[in-house]
């Protein structure tokens, strides 16, 4: 009980020691304020980065990929800055045809089968991979890949649910 009364004492106390505060007008602007971000991967053509390896590639996370908001379509800040750019993203194939052991088209998922049982991930969980190359990718759907190719956020309904981002792939390899 001594506690609590030495203690408001001492707050009552110390609060009319300090400065003196006045409240500042705050200046209104006229629409929305603007905030320039340097881009966080270097724009360059997609041939040079894949005529480089992994180098121009940035790796993403299937974490920064909930920042779009499935509702209403918006990202978030870091993700558009994605957007538009080459990145590599570590995930499962998911190939539209079973049987098959090439695919061209195929969709890029956290989780080994994912997609496969129901429910379907959110589209922001789900990439909608097209290879730019032409050439068919090797699938291997029990194993973790690395995609690589230029993102992009745009909606793709797929036969195992509604894809948040597509990827033009120009390289899939094995990860680990």
């Amino acid at each position: 009980m001594w506690r609590r009364s030495f203690l408001a004492l001492t707050t009552g106390v110390l609060a009319g020691c300090g400065p003196k505060f006045k409240a500042v007008p705050v200046e209104e602007q006229a629409g929305p304020r603007k905030i320039h971000v340097p881009r966080a991967v270097p724009a360059e053509p997609l041939e040079t980065a894949a005529a480089s390896g992994d180098k121009g590639f940035a790796e993403i996370t299937w974490a920064m990929l909930r920042g779009l908001d499935t509702r209403t379509g918006q990202a978030n800040p870091l993700l558009e800055l994605v957007a538009g750019t080459d990145v590599k993203i570590a995930g499962y194939m998911v190939p539209f045809d079973d049987g098959f052991d090439e695919a061209v088209e195929f969709l890029v998922v956290p989780t080994a089968g994912a997609c496969v049982h129901t429910p379907a991930p959110p589209a922001n969980q789900i990439v909608y991979a097209t290879m730019s190359t032409g050439r068919p990718a090797k699938v291997e759907p029990i194993y973790s890949v690395w995609v690589s190719g230029r993102l992009e956020i745009g909606s793709t309904d797929s036969p195992y649910g509604q894809a948040g981002f597509k990827i033009s792939a120009v390289k899939v390899e094995r990860r680990g």
